[in-house]
């Protein structure tokens, strides 16, 4: 049996399944139903195949100076949620997932803290190992009533208003906060390419129907004319969406937009493509 070790940083307020948008069913032990025809076992009508939910998952959430971490909810989130609650050696455990892609979050009750999201492939069949590091957002501030553009954390300008935004049901729209992630406290990125920077960012799961504008500071010494990929992790999709392009202006000192911007708040990251990727 194989193990998978990956490095995750968490984020905090939301919780699986309790988006303002249609979710999947948290930790009920129900699959949300749909309308296609199907040759399955279960009652609905579609074609699709079931997928047994013969892989697992543990690990251990612990903050910066590594101690665990007592409590916090861990989700594993696509057309069902399931939860499990760090005991108090920080370990938690899945004994039954299915080997797809999972929206992958971690939710600590006090105050502070960012809420990690990452679209995380499990292996079927074999025992998936995923470690976390808590991290405290960096900087917090007032949101504004109407767009406007804000410097969230260091080198990471947005053009954001709180009437631009779709807030999961009962979050804190108050104010925008990030923080930069350090390379060795990051969620896996299952994406093509290297890394330079990522962040998190909230209100978490914030949607913007017309994406946030946003420039960024080159803070990471990049070769003027380079053109990096952007992506923001999507909890009801499971999965990265695209935030554009970004390319560093002829004087070296920032990286601007195509216009495409941000879609939801969330784990943001700064890719540089793989040749060909």
């Amino acid at each position: 049996m194989s193990r998978r070790a990956l490095t995750f940083v968490l984020l905090t307020l939301a919780a699986c399944g309790d988006k303002d948008e249609p979710t999947p069913t948290e930790d009920s032990g129900e699959v949300e139903g749909d309308a296609d025809a199907d040759t399955d076992s279960d009652s609905d009508t579609d074609t699709e195949v079931d997928i047994p939910a013969d892989a697992t998952m543990t690990g251990k959430v612990v903050d910066e100076s590594g101690k665990a971490i007592e409590g916090a909810r861990v989700s594993m989130c696509k057309t069902l949620c399931r939860t499990s609650f760090t005991d108090a050696g920080g370990l938690y455990s899945f004994p039954a997932l299915e080997g797809f892609t999972h929206s992958f979050e971690i939710v600590i009750s006090s105050g502070g803290w960012a809420t990690p999201l990452a679209p995380v492939t499990l292996v079927a069949a074999q025992e998936n190992v995923l470690d976390a590091v808590g991290v405290k957002f960096s900087e917090s501030q007032a949101m504004p009533s109407s767009p406007k553009e804000v410097e969230v954390v260091e080198g990471l300008h947005i053009t954001v208003g709180l009437d631009q935004l779709k807030l999961p049901f009962g979050a804190d729209g108050s104010m925008v906060s990030g923080v930069r992630v350090a390379a060795s406290d990051q969620v896996p990125v299952e994406l093509p390419g290297e890394v330079i920077q990522m962040w998190y960012l909230g209100p978490f799961d914030g949607h913007a129907e017309a994406h946030l504008p946003f420039r960024m500071d080159n803070l990471w010494g990049l070769s003027a004319g380079e053109t990096l990929e952007v992506w923001a992790a999507d909890y009801t999709l499971a999965a990265w969406v695209s935030a554009g392009t970004v390319t560093v202006s002829s004087d070296g000192l920032t990286l601007e937009s195509d216009g495409e911007g941000i879609p939801v708040l969330s784990t943001l990251v700064l890719l540089r493509a793989t040749s060909g990727g």
